[in-house]
């Protein structure tokens, strides 16, 4: 990946013309996000190398907004530097929400895994190869075509592990149908040890609205429509504890497709 990376850079660089200079920016922007892995973002900053010395616009943004999810911050702030105005307020914006994000994670878009009070989880129980993981999950269910389906513990090598499937919506008859839903679930019988890093999230069937997509959006605002996994997890082990991570949403995807899977019919408005 790496040599395809520096080439596909290298030629981004011979372009004369603006708009296309952009364009071919952004589509290495959106490849490098979305791979999410060592090699490709460590191409990140040439890129930003050749932003700046051209000063190439609509394409600050979705980097600034990929560092401030790794919560690199100084990083996410120097993308914007020497930007045009429009854009440097667009990413600040980003930024900003972000932050308030990490501080208070029940503003996340989607389905998601919250934190919790025992090691970063609602609670852990049990022994080495036999845990029970209680976790609080929040979605902004809708009813049977909308609706957090399940949710999963992925080690770090893309392996899934463990998932719970929800065959029903999580609404009751005291909520109104936009209501975000926050609900408690339990795990038992994992099997992995006190020290095995895995990664925990949920996922959404159907459609829900969220703000900018990083290297994909280039209109630097509005909302847009996103679907499956989020771009938030958490990830530890039990003996080191769980805490938050923003991931890409296209991390290990291919999981979408793996048994166990709810079945749909059952869901009941």
């Amino acid at each position: 990946a790496a040599p395809l990376l520096a080439q596909a850079i290298e030629s981004a660089t011979q372009i004369t013309d603006d708009w296309a200079k952009s364009r071919a920016l952004s589509e290495i922007i959106q490849i490098v996000i979305t791979m999410g892995d060592d090699t490709s973002i460590s191409g990140l900053p040439d890129v930003l190398k050749i932003i700046k010395r051209d000063n190439v616009t609509e394409t600050r943004v979705p980097i600034a907004t990929f560092y401030a999810l790794k919560f690199q911050w100084g990083r996410a702030l120097n993308a914007l530097h020497n930007g045009q105005t429009g854009e440097r307020l667009a990413g600040l914006r980003e930024l900003i929400k972000i932050h308030a994000e990490h501080n208070n994670p029940h503003l996340i878009q989607g389905a998601i895994v919250l934190p919790g009070p025992d090691q970063g989880i609602q609670a852990i129980e049990g022994s080495p190869g036999n845990y029970q993981l209680t976790v609080i999950l929040q979605s902004p269910d809708k009813g049977c075509s909308e609706y957090a389906d399940w949710w999963e513990i992925v080690r770090l090598e893309d392996q899934l592990k463990w998932r719970q499937t929800f065959n029903q919506h999580h609404l009751t008859d005291q909520q109104s149908p936009r209501s975000i839903t926050i609900f408690e679930d339990t795990l038992t019988g994992i099997g992995i040890q006190p020290n095995d890093e895995v990664m925990i999230r949920a996922h959404f069937h159907g459609i829900y609205w969220s703000g900018y997509q990083p290297g994909v959006d280039r209109r630097f605002s509005g909302t847009y429509e996103r679907k499956g996994y989020t771009d938030q997890a958490l990830q530890g082990s039990v003996a080191e504890g769980f805490k938050l991570v923003r991931i890409s949403e296209h991390y290990a995807k291919r999981l979408e497709t793996e048994e166990p899977l709810p079945n749909y019919d059952l869901c009941q408005d």
